[in-house]
């Protein structure tokens, strides 16, 4: 399979889970902030800016360079790990890691695929 489709499936696949994710913080939203210990409206803001964010990519999956997503998807595995660092709760911790290795893998094989270009 050619590097650039890898990259596009790559994308679509992040669009996705951005949305998906996005749209489950936003649902989630009442039940997780007494558990974590943020505002409601703060984790709402967090689904709605990783909703369009996905959103985003959909829309622009034909030209926004590939190097900027995962750009974006470093940025935003640094922020979630540090997030998780400050969560009390052990479950909390591991669940937010993982949000932050599934954001680190979209950013691999975009990489991957900048790479192989």
């Amino acid at each position: 399979m050619k590097a650039h489709k890898i990259g596009i499936i790559s994308l679509l696949f992040d669009a996705i889970y951005c949305i998906t994710v996005g749209i489950g913080i936003m649902l989630a939203a009442t039940y997780v902030a007494p558990i974590i210990g943020i505002p409601v409206l703060l984790i709402i803001a967090i689904g709605c800016a990783t909703t369009v964010w996905g959103i985003g990519i959909v829309g622009m999956m034909r030209t926004i360079p590939l190097a900027t997503v995962m750009i974006v998807n470093i940025m935003s595995t640094i922020a979630v790990a540090t997030f998780s660092a400050t969560l009390a709760g052990v479950g909390v911790t591991f669940t937010v890691l993982a949000f932050a290795l599934d954001i680190a893998a979209f950013a691999a094989s975009q990489g991957w695929a900048l790479a192989r270009a």
